[in-house]
């Protein structure tokens, strides 16, 4: 017997929620570490040996691969979102609500996924920066292919317009 949307709503909507929490993790830790005092960073990691620091370090080594990583699981969990949403909607109220909850849903990800973890971030980087380390360097590795893809590729590009990086 097939079951229909509304069985499985508190799945959706936690599901949801579940996304909504991972753009604002991305948001926030992009600020947080780009707001990192690089001094007190480098001495926390190279002469206090503080691991989550070390972290930090390395992850940071090459910005821009970082960005990238950070990009990609925003992009996923954004676009995840938005389409779940989209197809919640449609299976439970209609086409016709597609443009309200298309402006909804992109107020609710600019306050809880953006502003707000990005504020936060940008006022207790240093905090915020080392305690998201471990999942960044783990995500990081995950991506890393992908992370990989995407630096050749937006080098190439680069190179298309004379740009050299």
């Amino acid at each position: 017997m097939v079951k229909s949307v509304g069985e499985f709503m508190q799945y959706y909507v936690l599901l949801i929620g579940l996304l909504l929490c991972c753009s604002a993790f991305f948001s926030g830790s992009e600020t947080a570490v780009m707001a990192l005092n690089r001094y007190r960073l480098q001495h926390k990691a190279l002469k206090n040996n503080q691991i989550q620091a070390q972290r930090l370090w390395r992850l940071l080594a090459k910005p821009e691969r970082l960005l990238s990583m950070i990009l990609i699981g925003n992009t996923f969990a954004n676009i995840m979102l938005s389409s779940l949403c989209t197809w919640v909607t449609l299976e439970t109220l209609g086409s016709e609500w597609i443009v309200i909850m298309s402006i909804a849903i992109t107020f609710v990800v600019l306050i809880f996924a953006e502003v707000l973890p990005k504020t936060l971030a940008a006022h207790f980087a240093d905090s915020l920066a080392y305690k998201a380390s471990g999942m960044l360097e783990f995500l990081f590795r995950l991506c890393y292919p992908i992370i990989l893809m995407m630096d050749v590729l937006t080098r190439s590009v680069l190179g298309v317009f004379g740009i050299q990086m």
